[in-house]
This record gives C-alpha cells, structure tokens and sequence, in this order.
C-alpha cells in the first residue's frame, strides 16, 4: 500500500512539473521576453493591481485599487489612443486623447456634471465649458469666430 501511495505522489508530482514546464516553454520565446495575451501584477494580499491585455487585439493597460475598480486606463486603437483616470465611485474623471488628426483633454466634475475640454481638430484648437446640467455654457473661441 505504502508502494502505490508512494507511486502516486510521485505521479502527480511528476506530472505537476511536466505540466509547468511545458506551458512556461510555450510562453517563453528567450531568456528575456515572455508572451501572454495578459499579464496581472498582484499585490502582497494577491489583488490584482495592475493588469495588461488585449482587447479585440488592441492593448489596455489598468490600473486598479484595491477593490479591483480600474482607476487608470490606457488604451491604444487603429484610430485613437488615450488614457481615462477615474475617480473612487469609477466615473471619469480626466481623459486625454489622440485620434485622426488631432487630440483632446477633458475634465469632468463629480459624478460627471460639468466639464473642460479642449480639442485641438485640424490645427484649430477650442475649449468647451458645460455646466452641472451637461449643457454647452461656453466656448472659446466662440463659434461667431470661425
């Protein structure tokens, strides 16, 4: 009985390593880069963090506190890359973006209600205050000076 307790740990051992090796193999491409279609950083109590992924093959970066709510986004597309910081409750709070031919910074009150932004579209740049009703309230340049 002993034997066969004996031949079975060291089966599943056995084949506990041979599983860790293959699938490090499969990801390792040298000493030096390791692929994955995601990566997590955890913290000392195994929260994750920080986590790198792919979405509908575009790469996200997150940064997360520690009830796992994203606080921080970096996103690359085809046609924009940007960055959303949010706030405690997960409204956004900052955004900067770039897309086809120019880029923009907003700033958004508490729960969304108004806002700053600013747009720079085709060498021509604006800036956009709402009010707490999400109502355009003022533009500068005005539009009577385009």
């Amino acid at each position: 009985m002993k034997f066969i307790v004996g031949f079975a740990a060291l089966f599943v051992s056995g084949l506990v390593v041979a599983l860790s090796v293959g699938n490090e193999e499969k990801h390792r491409v040298s000493d030096d880069v390791v692929r994955a279609k995601r990566f997590e950083l955890i913290d000392k109590k195994g929260r994750v963090r920080i986590e790198m992924r792919m979405d509908n093959d575009d790469p996200v970066l997150s940064f997360k506190d520690v009830n796992g709510r994203d606080r921080v986004i970096v996103f690359q597309r085809a046609d924009a890359t940007g960055m959303y910081i949010k706030d405690i409750s997960g409204d956004n709070r900052v955004g900067l973006a770039q897309f086809p031919h120019g880029g923009g910074l907003a700033m958004h009150g508490e729960n969304g209600k108004g806002s700053a932004v600013y747009v720079l579209m085709n060498d021509k740049a604006r800036l956009d205050i709402y009010n707490q009703k999400g109502k355009l309230s003022d533009r500068w340049p005005s539009d009577k000076n385009d």
